[in-house]
């Protein structure tokens, strides 16, 4: 649990075996009118592995922007069900539209959370590339 202050970025790494990156980048930022930016950066193999997609090209080390397109809504739904925006009661604050852009060896997913219903603290919470490792 993170309590919310301005801006953070975050990386994580976990084990990884051999040709296993496991590497995600967070950066949640907090507006003032209580809006939570969230946009987290993932390997494209990582995205494959954990979302069930194919759009990374090993040989050229760089996601596939053919592949991606039809992915796209896989690794935003994997990404969505791994993060959340809440009070620190637990209250989801409300997400608005996810988007996914390609990044040369990776993707970005972005998301923008209203928290102006939601008092006191504000938590993320991100499970991306922890909650299993297939």
């Amino acid at each position: 649990m993170l309590p919310l202050a301005a801006t953070m970025a975050l990386g994580v790494m976990v084990a990884a075996q051999a040709h296993q990156v496991n590497l995600s980048t967070a950066r949640v930022t907090l507006g003032s009118d209580r809006s939570v930016s969230v946009e987290v950066g993932l390997k494209g193999s990582d995205a494959d592995r954990f979302a069930g997609t194919t759009i990374f090209d090993a040989q050229r080390d760089q996601v596939d922007p053919a592949l991606f397109t039809a992915s796209a809504a896989s690794i935003i739904a994997y990404v969505t069900a791994h993060i959340a925006v809440t009070g620190a009661d637990g209250r989801a604050c409300v997400p608005g539209t996810a988007a996914l852009v390609p990044d040369g060896d990776g993707v970005i997913f972005r998301n923008r959370f209203s928290c102006r219903d939601v008092g006191g603290d504000i938590v993320y919470r991100s499970t991306v590339l922890t909650d299993t490792d297939p």
